[in-house]
C-alpha cells in the first residue's frame, strides 16, 4: 500500500506494548492497556524508531506519533480490547502475555508506518503479534 502520515489499520494480531512497573516491591513487566495514551504513543513511536534504525542504520526523521482508537469499535466491545495469549512450550511455565487488538487510527511519518506494517507494530512481533491491515486510506 501507498503510506501516508495518517492511516487507520486493523490489528490482525494483537499488538504488544509493555513497560516495567513495580508491583509488591517487584520490578515487574505491565503490558499497556488501551487507557494508557501517553505510554501508547511513547512506547509505540521508540520500538518503531528501533525498528527503522535498525533497517536504515539511521534515525527517523519524525519526532513524534498519536494513536486513536475507533470508538465505535471500543463501544461495541464494552471498552474492552485486551487480549491475553499464554505461551505454555511443554506445559512448563507458562507465560501470560496482553496485547492489544481493535482497529486504530495512527499519525506519523509514512516512514515509521510503512515499518510498522511491514514488521509488526510493538513487540513480540517474531511470535506474530502486532500484524496489521489498512483500512479505509
Amino acid at each position: 500500500p501507498m503510506f501516508y502520515e495518517t492511516m487507520n489499520f486493523y490489528l490482525s494480531t494483537p499488538m504488544v506494548l509493555s513497560t516495567k512497573r513495580i508491583f509488591n516491591d517487584e520490578l515487574k513487566q505491565y503490558y499497556l492497556r488501551q487507557d494508557d495514551k501517553d505510554l501508547i504513543d511513547r512506547i509505540l513511536y521508540q520500538n518503531l524508531q528501533n525498528k527503522y534504525k535498525l533497517l536504515y542504520k539511521k534515525e527517523s526523521s519524525e519526532s513524534e506519533l498519536s494513536l486513536k482508537w475507533d470508538n465505535d469499535f471500543l463501544l461495541k466491545k464494552k471498552n474492552r480490547i485486551t487480549k491475553k495469549v499464554t505461551i505454555n512450550e511443554n506445559g512448563m511455565y507458562p507465560i501470560d502475555i496482553i496485547g492489544l487488538q481493535a482497529p486504530f487510527k495512527i499519525k506519523a511519518s509514512p516512514e515509521l508506518l510503512q515499518v510498522g506494517y511491514e514488521c509488526g507494530f510493538g513487540e513480540k512481533n517474531s511470535m506474530g503479534f502486532g500484524m496489521a491491515e489498512v483500512v479505509n486510506n
